[in-house]
């Protein structure tokens, strides 16, 4: 069997986008393979988590919640641009995030 290691970053306003991905990805995922989704997040309300949850225990699937504080700045050595939420900056540091994985799909 396939080991893959699969991670997401949401907030509120993409927790209905992240659910809608963990689904497609348990779906369409070869029987012959066992995935890990990592969720990396500082601002999920516990509806919106306990939803994404759901969605996993439906379909077997496999969640790791990173919570990485309110206060990120140790992480962020540059300012994200307003357009952008930090969320989005957070798949360029998962080897500091998440040292101990060698290898993710995005």
């Amino acid at each position: 069997m396939e080991d893959i290691n699969i991670a997401l970053a949401t907030d509120n306003n993409y927790a209905i986008g992240c659910g809608v991905v963990i689904h497609s990805v348990f779906k369409n995922l070869d029987k012959k393979t066992n995935a890990v989704i990592h969720i990396l997040y500082t601002d999920l309300n516990s509806d919106n988590k306990a939803r994404i949850e759901c969605i996993a225990r439906q379909i077997g699937g496999k969640l790791r919640w990173h919570y990485l504080g309110n206060d990120i700045s140790d992480i962020f050595d540059f300012e994200t641009p307003r357009w952008y939420s930090k969320e989005t900056f957070f798949r360029l540091l998962l080897p500091k995030i998440l040292p101990e994985i060698n290898s993710f799909n995005f």
